[in-house]
């Protein structure tokens, strides 16, 4: 049967169009992958693909107030809709007709901690003239009439006087690329699920988790986890698989938990339990791993919130993480005879594997930034970077910072800017060209802050990561995701009075950061083309160094 997602983001565009409307505005993403693909396919729909949502946004309503017509903006989950919300206000006082679209988790992703998932209901309050929450689209007749009727009160509510802006918020269900779409598979009921709530650290909670924990547990550490963790990790001889971004830092964790999940190691590593603090992990593969093993006692402790999008967690504490790790290392039992050790030779013979990185490549310019930072504050850029820093970043230590709570590209340099500001001390940010490109404007406060600031750019021309879903092998208008822009970014950083380097090699990269002063960009360039392959061998490398070891 078709895919029942483009099925219905084609009839939503198809009924605007029907109505009226001939210009839609696409900015990139993952989650409007329907959307994207249907307003491409739409005949007698104008597509313009514009990287940032608050600019694209306000073209909106220019090219609303040049033809006199509604126009369509379409953005991923996240932050990417509230980046609207400026234009959404002038077009609400300035009467403009914008239907705006924004692509959503469906709901058992939302307020669990899910990546790139926000609160979009009613995101924009008073400002629009009518917002509707579509629902996660169905196969059914009912379904689709009810959507065409939703789609043309949409555009009559936008262009009847006085005209303005109206919002649907759209959720999909994955699979988003247009591939055929089965029947829904049955719902397995997930884990026994116990929320066992303390609002302090009680010794019932703490016997209650030892009972679980047994010989060989693994703790993960993500965002926001406390040092402590990582002392009681050592402690009981536990191996601990930490995020880049966590504040335990990695020099005394598992640092490629990416590739042993993505490689199907875990399982062969046999934990017998898991023991979680903080944020959900940067690593999809590691964050689905546990989801799959349910059937493991899976712990999370969290000072407040429910962040745990697969329902893996079997207990949750909703205590202070630092104190119930602190009184766990008392009371827990010691791993078994060499259980981290196990651990720590497959993550050394992975890291041997990966000593010598291809260059360029992105791969290779994460390594190399993470070991020449020299101590500064490391800001990451969400999308390629963060994951290349998890995967290949080695020992990291503390003090790496990103946006990973609504996981958006938006304002890293404004971050970055605000550290060097507050410390006084130089900062070093890695990130991709369009993260770039959607924060340009931090140039000028950076400038007016007078920070000592080292960006380095990893250039492919475009979103890269795209290239490694299912939509980069599937028929429609991929670059519409992709956003290829062919910018001179030597001449745009320029232009704002940084300095600007292109690094051709790694030791050029090298020297370049030791000698960068004030507000310094270094360019790597790569074909977003060929990065999917150079990570295929490195996978490969890695599973080729671990064999006969687990």
């Amino acid at each position: 049967m078709p895919n029942r997602n483009h099925v219905a983001a084609k009839t939503l565009l198809g009924t605007l169009r029907a109505h009226g409307l001939t210009h839609v505005i696409v900015s990139p993403g993952s989650r409007n992958t329907p959307l994207a693909y249907a307003a491409g396919s739409v005949e007698g729909l104008t597509v313009h693909s514009i990287l940032d949502e608050r600019s694209a946004g306000f073209a909106g309503i220019g090219m609303a107030k040049a033809t006199g017509s509604a126009v369509a903006l379409i953005c991923t989950s996240g932050t990417a809709a509230a980046e609207y919300l400026p234009a959404v206000v002038e077009a609400n006082l300035s009467r403009v007709p914008l239907i705006v679209l924004t692509a959503d988790r469906p709901p058992e992703l939302r307020d669990v901690g899910a990546p790139q998932a926000i609160d979009q209901i009613g995101l924009y309050g008073s400002h629009v003239h009518w917002f509707h929450e579509l629902g996660v689209p169905e196969p059914t007749a009912t379904w689709m009439d009810a959507l065409v009727g939703t789609a043309t009160r949409a555009m009559m509510e936008a262009t009847t006087s006085p005209a303005g802006p109206v919002h649907l918020n759209v959720p999909f269900r994955d699979p988003l690329g247009p591939v055929p779409d089965e029947t829904a598979p049955t719902p397995t009921g997930g884990p026994a699920w116990e929320h066992v709530v303390p609002r302090s650290v009680d010794r019932e909670s703490v016997d209650r988790v030892v009972s679980l924990l047994a010989d060989r547990p693994v703790v993960v550490c993500g965002d926001d986890s406390p040092e402590q963790a990582a002392d009681l990790a050592e402690a009981l001889g536990w191996p601990l698989i930490a995020d880049p971004l966590s504040p335990t830092g990695r020099d005394r964790a598992i640092v490629h938990g990416d590739v042993l999940a993505r490689l199907d190691l875990l399982d062969r590593l046999d934990p017998t339990a898991v023991l979680r603090f903080g944020a959900i992990p940067t690593s999809k593969a590691l964050m689905e791993w546990m989801g799959r093993r349910t059937d493991l006692p899976q712990v999370v402790v969290d000072s407040g919130g429910w962040r745990d999008p697969l329902a893996s967690g079997s207990i949750f504490l909703r205590t202070d993480p630092g104190s119930f790790a602190a009184q766990l290392e008392g009371q827990a039992i010691r791993g078994a005879a060499g259980w981290r050790d196990r651990w720590v030779a497959v993550d050394e013979a992975i890291s041997d594997a990966f000593s010598d990185l291809p260059w360029p490549s992105e791969p290779g310019a994460a390594r190399a930034v993470v070991a020449n930072r020299n101590g500064a504050d490391l800001w990451v850029g969400s999308s390629m970077p963060i994951r290349d820093v998890d995967a290949f970043g080695g020992a990291t230590g503390p003090r790496v910072f990103g946006h990973r709570g609504a996981n958006g590209i938006d304002g890293l340099l404004s971050a970055a800017t605000g550290d060097a500001a507050a410390t006084g001390q130089r900062v070093v940010a890695l990130l991709g060209d369009l993260t770039l490109l959607h924060d340009v404007g931090a140039f000028v406060t950076a400038a007016g802050l007078g920070v000592d600031l080292t960006i380095v750019v990893v250039n492919n021309l475009g979103g890269g990561i795209f290239h490694f879903l299912p939509q980069a092998d599937q028929p429609g208008p991929f670059d519409l995701l992709t956003a290829p822009h062919g910018h001179d970014l030597g001449a745009i950083v320029s232009g704002f009075g940084a300095t600007y380097h292109l690094a051709q090699t790694e030791d050029e990269l090298r020297i370049r950061m030791a000698k960068a002063k004030g507000i310094s960009v270094i360019e790597v360039r790569t074909a977003r083309d060929e990065n999917v392959e150079v990570h295929r061998d490195l996978w490969e490398r890695a599973r080729e160094a671990v064999a006969g070891l687990v």
